[in-house]
């Protein structure tokens, strides 16, 4: 055994110096520094495989041990920097034990891994120590420069500077060596300019060595990241600016936009079509690009105010407004187009409807009847509940997202801009409420009053419901259709007759002998008088009656309104008849007759009594105990009438008793009935507690009990007796049970049971088969018969079958027995089946102990191990097309190789076309080693490629390779890594190489070239920088020839060519921007603001009073003008002011003027408003209030008397009756009413008229209304 584990040991040796790194995977990673001093690591726990790196001089001894420090085997193996195993030491204390001692041939970089011999994980806990001796042979360091420190993007590639050179005065000769450390990311570690291309940021260390001496610098490669940035694409309607937001990550970089030039995240920006822009974000010398899209949408063709522009209603009437759109090839089709939403606003303000608030619109529908004309879409929309006041509305029109609105004029209107198409108008005039005298109430049933056909204040017009004297009713008064005026209501309050009733108490209208008074209320308010007949009796509101009649009641209320009501009281006092009967019918309590049921009749109500105590108002009562019982009976009408009746008891009980005739209480084997018989009684009931067993005088018991007696006497009392009878039970035998036997042994049966019950066995003892055998007690004895089983069991038998199998796998030892059902132990081990499984990996014996009830037997077989040969494979990694070596190790020699390719040699050579697993079985013996696989890594070459680019002098240039499959891109001559793609600025015709590296395949080296054109020049003119809208700008390019001219302002105006004219619509600074292109290289050019363009003001003002009400009169102006900041007013009596909101004393008398007011803008544009302000010297008139044509000529006709301000031709005077009816009218100031109506003249009677006359004063144009009453006399 020793002999294999040593050539296994060597054989492993041997392995490791092929095995790559490492034998296990490392678990964790802890740097050490060897010194002089013993040192030691922490301890390690089982399960793991820890790796300690630590910097080696060439020339020094490293001794590592761990005897002493570790439970278990272990192993120790040092590698360098680049992986390969450089030595390992088995390390237990004991047998073969080596301390770990290396000398270092060359300066670097080392990792030393503690593992368990196997190249597992440790078994146990473990530590190492470790120390370090160095020659002490002087030297002169060498001259080392690691280069400067360097940055470079991600997945970029940078070559380091490194410079080393012999210490001066040294007198080595041995060559001086260089080593780069750590070695990730370095295309060399022992040459002085490796590529370094580290995915994080790395320091690195460059070593000198001339012998053993040695010294070190360092270089750090930071790498940034590369940026990312990312926006989204934006839409914007025509006319419109959009804004484009760009997000770069990490945070912290610069943003440089194309075109425009802006170095802001966010850009707002004025395109006049849809545009690409390109944002590059940079942070750390990284940079990447996103290009975001303006898109403009489609707007519509044509919008308006199609009807009613301007208009008036009355408050609350509703008016109807239209507005039309159109769309090529949207609208013209028959029928509603889709994708326009279109709604109506109204404001109080005549502003842009652009300014309104969302709660200023609502949705408009599409109106069917614009069928008729389908090149065009009509909507329309309702106005209702407007309050009194001027309104202004438009229509918007939504269509792709963009929103544009309708204007009016009356030639058809279009887009609303402010000057030419404009809001709507909607007037609402007020309504007024006519006014009514009130109307005097009345009672229910009386007559109507008339209802008036005008109201006081003019208003003509009908009633409704008609008149109705018997409710109070409001009548809804409707003007005349076409005058401004509202509904009015008016109340004719109708009285009720006042409610009425009397109220007796108590609630009867009976009179008798318990209600002897009756108390009369009257329910109601208001005067009250009470009368029996026709006898007057109170005025008050409560009488008391004590005799029958009849009692009438009236009321008179606050309104005057009356009421009466009555009441008949009546009398009864007849005496009712009382009487008693008995349930049952008997005047004696007995014990079978405890109470007695008395029923009592003759009255309404009863009450009982003892002579002392009231029992009972009931008609029936029960008793229990004797006595004189009185009845009182109560009529109807409260009459009594009273009975008598006397109670006796008998309740005397009996005795009972029970005579015992056998003279024993207890039942047993001998006796088995007793003998009972009852007196004191006529009559009797046994029972033994739970059932009647008899109602005779005598009782015969054989069971065990207590029996009672019930004894009944002749008035139903009772008495009752007991007796309790006991039984003795037979004895059953108790035997101890005895234990089963294997055939052959004995056992013996006792005479006498445990509890002292003597007896015989049936049969005789039998030791060879399970027997019941049977006691039979003692004749005489008062005891049961019993059993007991002796139970023998037979001995099994068992065999078992030895068997062979491979180390490691399961071996099965085999049994049969004779008799099933048993327990088998086996030894040495702890199984308890029927058949011995178990993995071995020796050959040994086993023993087997079966056991049935007791009986056992044995049997031994034994488990053939044979070895299982261990095998360790051998990979390989090759670039696509070359060929790779693998084979494998296996420590029991003359067997055979099974590879998953067929092959059957330990080694083979093969160029496969992808990585593939080769799976080896080795069988010796008929025992396989577990699969072993061997893979060969196929690593792909790629297949590069990259296309020539043509530029603008100025542009940079992203060239952009391809390779398939990708890995790390080389630029340039100096080999510049980087990623796929490499942008830079060239200044003249470049060409640039590039070639390809995946995991250490390359790819060809092609190139490609990069042209580089020149850049036309942009610079321009223009004819005139300010003006008022609209402002026509002629454009000139100050340089001509180039293939195309593109002009844009910052308000989205474009044109095209040389020369170009603009005119500006809308004011404010606009800059001015022109692109010119040459062989498809275009330059931008602008002059920010440019052009400044104003409005033209809008004048407007009101004057503090519109009219002039007396000479030299001062009046305020109120300055409502938009968009001026200069004034001039002429106030038309030659007077001027530059104020805004000037107040002017006018020199006039008895005559108007005209007021102008001219606004100008910051420009210069102008506007101008003007007022006529009339002079108003006011009504003077007189008129009378009574005439009276009563052919006296005095006061024969009514005219009333105008002095100054009215105008003759525009006068009206209606008389109306008091009905409403118009029975005279006057078309002049000077004509009069003369009491006559109708065109035969018939005379008006006297009464009150009402007048209504309409005058219009000359000077202000304004009309007004006088009313009154006038009184005719005749």
């Amino acid at each position: 055994m020793r002999y294999w584990l040593f050539l296994f040991l060597i054989f492993s040796l041997f392995y490791d110096r092929l095995h790559a790194q490492y034998c296990t995977p490392p678990t964790s990673t802890t740097a050490i520094t060897p010194t002089t001093t013993t040192q030691f690591t922490a301890t390690f726990p089982a399960g793991t495989a820890p790796v300690f790196t630590f910097t080696a001089t060439a020339g020094c001894t490293y001794t590592f041990a761990t005897c002493g420090l570790s439970t278990v085997d272990t192993y120790l193996r040092i590698y360098n920097a680049a992986g390969t195993l450089v030595q390992g030491w088995d390390d237990q204390c004991g047998f073969l034990q080596t301390n770990a001692v290396w000398l270092c041939p060359t300066s670097g970089a080392y990792n030393i891994q503690l593992s368990q011999f196997f190249c597992q994980p440790l078994f146990g806990a473990a530590s190492v120590s470790y120390f370090t001796s160095c020659p002490t042979t002087s030297c002169t360091n060498p001259i080392v420069n690691a280069g400067n420190d360097l940055v470079l993007c991600a997945g970029g590639s940078v070559q380091l500077a490194g410079v080393a050179s012999i210490g001066s005065g040294s007198g080595s000769t041995a060559p001086l060596t260089i080593l780069w450390s750590p070695a990730a990311g370095l295309s060399a570690t022992n040459i002085l300019n490796p590529i370094a291309t580290p995915t994080s940021t790395s320091t690195y260390t460059l070593t000198a060595t001339q012998g053993t001496c040695t010294s070190q610098d360092q270089v750090v490669v930071t790498v940034n990241p590369i940026p990312t940035v990312s926006g989204t694409a934006q839409t914007f309607c025509p006319g419109s600016s959009v804004t484009l937001n760009a997000t770069g990550t990490p945070s912290g970089g610069a943003f440089l936009w194309t075109p425009g030039g802006q170095t802001t995240n966010s850009i707002t920006v004025s395109p006049t079509a849809t545009t690409s822009y390109n944002v590059q974000y940079t942070i750390g010398g990284c940079s990447a690009n996103s290009s975001i899209t303006a898109t403009q949408i489609n707007g519509l063709d044509f919008a308006n105010i199609q009807a009613p522009g301007n208009s008036s209603i009355c408050e609350g009437q509703s008016i109807t407004l239209y507005g039309q759109v159109f769309e090529a090839g949207l609208t013209e089709a028959v029928g509603q187009g889709a994708g326009i939403t279109v709604q109506y606003g109204i404001s109080t303000t005549d502003t842009d409807p652009a300014t309104w608030p969302l709660s200023a619109w609502s949705s408009a529908t599409y109106n069917p009847a614009s069928l008729v004309n389908p090149n065009n879409d009509e909507y329309q929309a309702t106005l209702s509940n407007l309050g009194p006041g001027t309104y202004y509305y438009a229509f918007s029109y939504t269509y792709n997202g963009c929103t544009a609105y309708g204007g009016y004029n009356t030639t058809g209107g279009g887009f609303w801009n402010g000057t030419s198409n404009l809001n709507g108008v909607i007037v609402v005039n007020p309504n007024i409420t006519p006014s009514f005298a009130p109307i005097a109430a009345i009672c229910s049933g009386s007559a109507f009053p008339a209802l008036p056909a005008t109201s006081t204040n003019g208003i003509t017009g009908t009633w409704s419901p008609a008149p109705n004297n018997l409710q109070t009713t409001t009548y809804t008064f409707t003007p005349t259709a076409g005058l401004c005026a509202l509904p009015a209501t008016i109340s004719v309050v109708v009285n009720p007759l006042p409610s009425l009733s009397i109220a007796n108490t108590p609630n009867t209208t009976v009179l008798n002998c318990s209600q002897t008074t009756i108390s009369l209320s009257a329910v109601g308010s208001g005067s009250f008088a009470w009368a029996n007949g026709v006898i007057p009796i109170s005025t008050g509101p409560t009488i008391s009656v004590t005799t029958p009649g009849t009692y009438t009641l009236g009321v008179l209320d606050q309104n005057g309104c009356a009421s009466t009501t009555s009441i008949t009281i009546t009398q009864d006092i007849s005496v009712p008849v009382a009487a008693i009967t008995t349930t049952p019918s008997t005047q004696v309590l007995t014990c079978s007759t405890p109470a007695i049921t008395l029923n009592g009749t003759g009255g309404n109500t009863y009450s009982w009594s003892n002579g002392s105590t009231t029992i009972s108002t009931t008609s029936t009562t029960t008793i229990t105990t004797p006595g004189t019982y009185t009845l009182a009976a109560t009529g109807l009408n409260g009459c009594i009438d009273t009975e008598v009746l006397v109670i006796s008891q008998n309740i005397t009980a009996p005795v009972a008793l029970i005579q015992n005739v056998t003279g024993t209480n207890n039942l047993n084997c001998n006796i088995t009935s007793i003998g009972l018989n009852a007196s004191g009684g006529v009559s009797y009931s046994w029972s033994n507690g739970t059932t009647v067993l008899a109602s005779t005088t005598n009782l015969t018991v054989t069971a065990a009990g207590t029996y009672t007696v019930t004894a009944t006497g002749t008035n139903g009392c009772i008495d009752t007796a007991t007796i309790t009878i006991n039984q003795q039970a037979n004895t059953i035998p108790i035997f101890n049970a005895i234990a089963p036997i294997c055939i052959g042994s004995s056992f013996v049966l006792p005479t006498t049971s445990t509890n002292a019950v003597t007896g015989s066995w049936n049969p005789a003892p039998n030791f060879n088969a399970t027997t019941i055998y049977t006691f039979t007690p003692t004749v005489g004895l008062c005891a049961n018969p019993v059993t007991l089983t002796v139970i023998v069991h037979p001995y099994p038998t068992i065999s078992a079958q030895n068997d062979t199998t491979c180390a490691g796998s399961i071996g099965t030892i085999t049994t049969q027995v004779s008799i099933p059902g048993g327990t088998y132990i086996w030894s040495p081990s702890a199984s308890n089946q029927a058949n011995l499984s178990l993995v071995v990996g020796l050959t040994n014996s086993y023993q087997v102990i079966y056991s049935v009830a007791g009986c056992a037997d044995t049997a031994t077989a034994s488990i053939v191990v044979k070895p299982v040969p261990q095998v360790l494979t051998q990979n390989d990694t090759i670039c696509s097309g070359e060929i790779a070596t693998i084979g494998a190790f296996v420590d029991l020699p003359n067997g055979t190789y099974s590879w998953s390719n067929g092959s059957s040699t330990s080694f083979q050579t093969l160029s496969p076309t992808v990585t593939t697993n080769y799976i080896l079985v080795y069988t010796v013996n008929g025992c396989s080693s577990a699969p072993a696989t061997a893979t060969v890594t196929v690593l792909p070459v790629p297949n590069i490629t990259i296309s020539n680019q043509t530029i603008c002098a100025g542009n940079a240039v992203t060239l952009v390779a391809n390779a398939n499959p990708s890995g790390i891109f080389f630029w340039g001559p100096n080999h510049t890594q980087g990623s796929s793609t490499n942008t830079f600025t060239p200044q003249q015709d470049t060409t640039i190489q590039v070639f390809n590296v995946l995991n250490g395949c390359s790819s060809d080296t092609i190139q490609t070239t990069v042209t580089v054109l020149p850049q036309p020049i942009s610079s321009f003119t223009a004819d005139v920088l300010q003006g008022c809208v609209p402002l026509s700008v002629s454009l000139s390019a100050d340089i001509g020839n180039y293939s195309s001219y593109t002009w844009e302002t910052s308000n989205q105006l474009s044109a095209s060519g040389e020369l170009a004219t603009l005119t500006f619509n809308t004011n404010g600074t606009f800059s001015i921007s022109l692109t010119t292109t040459l062989n498809g290289c275009s330059s931008t050019t602008t002059i920010p603001n440019m052009i400044a363009v104003d409005n033209y003001p809008i004048a407007s003002f009101e004057p503090s009073s519109e009219v002039f009400t007396e000479p030299n009169q001062a009046l305020s102006f109120w300055n409502s003008s938009i968009g001026a900041t200069s004034y001039v007013w002429n106030f038309g009596d030659g007077a001027t002011s530059n104020e805004e909101g000037p107040t002017h004393v006018f020199q006039v008398e008895n005559q108007g003027v005209d007021v102008v007011l001219f606004a100008f803008s910051d420009l210069g544009c102008a506007d101008s408003a003007s007022f006529f302000i009339g002079f108003d010297p006011g009504l003077v008139y007189y008129i009378p209030n009574t005439f009276t044509p009563d052919g006296d000529q005095f006061n024969q006709t009514f005219l009333p008397i105008f002095t100054t301000g009215v105008d003759p031709y525009n006068y009206q005077m209606l008389i109306y009756n008091r009905w409403g009816e118009i029975i005279f009218e006057s078309l002049h100031p000077n004509i009069g009413w003369d009491a006559s109506y109708g065109p035969k003249g018939n005379s008006c009677p006297s009464g009150t008229y009402t007048y209504v006359i309409t005058i219009k004063t000359p000077s202000v144009d304004k009309r007004q209304t006088i009313t009154g009453h006038i009184n005719l006399i005749r």
